[in-house]
């Protein structure tokens, strides 16, 4: 098994690697905030770790209760955690990209979304020529189509999220003995995978 130090370290020579092919000025050293893992069982945490490496989860929404008894210590954003699998080996490094305390009746469907998708990298806006400026006139109307599209899947996500948590959350709630209420607080933990092993240092 790998230890978490050595997988920090391969992810640190990537990172190096990786600024010294964008040319870039150097950042600030990336700092290790700890480990997470995600699940209540080991095949729910091996299924969380495999979703997450596939791109195809960029967020995790659990309970405050949860958090608090996990004793974890909620993260900020740019921390870096080490993700690990249910026997404790290092999976992929994750940057925290945001986190929101909302209650039950507050959800949206963003996150419920994000849970299901890869989290969203925004795009560098470079200045347009005239022929570009053009295009992207042109374009407009594929990308408002495209937004109500989102808008629509995120509307459909937070739905069917609200149907499956609910029974969910009940049972947690009568676990620990306090009733069930839609003023409960969720933890929106918002990441992106920064490093996993067979990664390549990507030119911008």
């Amino acid at each position: 098994m790998k230890s978490i130090e050595v997988f920090w370290q391969e992810f640190r020579d990537h990172e190096l690697e990786s600024h010294y092919i964008r040319r870039s000025r150097r950042r600030q050293e990336p700092q290790l905030k700890g480990t997470v893992s995600f699940g209540e069982t080991a095949e729910e945490c091996d299924a969380m770790v495999e979703k997450i490496l596939r791109g195809e989860c960029g967020a995790v929404i659990t309970s405050m209760q949860a958090w608090q008894e996990s004793a974890r210590q909620l993260p900020n954003v740019d921390d870096y955690r080490i993700l690990l699998d249910h026997r404790g080996e290092p999976r992929a490094v994750l940057r925290s990209t945001g986190l929101h305390m909302v209650s039950l009746w507050q959800m949206k469907g963003e996150y419920t979304y994000a849970a299901d998708h890869p989290a969203p990298v925004p795009e560098k806006k470079k200045e347009a020529s005239g022929r570009k400026r053009r295009e992207e006139k042109r374009d407009e109307k594929k990308e408002q189509l495209e937004k109500q599209r989102l808008q629509a899947a995120m509307t459909s996500s937070l739905a069917l999220w609200q149907a499956a948590a609910r029974p969910r959350l009940v049972r947690e709630c009568t676990l620990r003995g306090v009733p069930f209420s839609m003023d409960m607080l969720m933890v929106v933990d918002l990441f992106s995978v920064a490093y996993a092993e067979g990664m390549d240092a990507e030119e911008e």
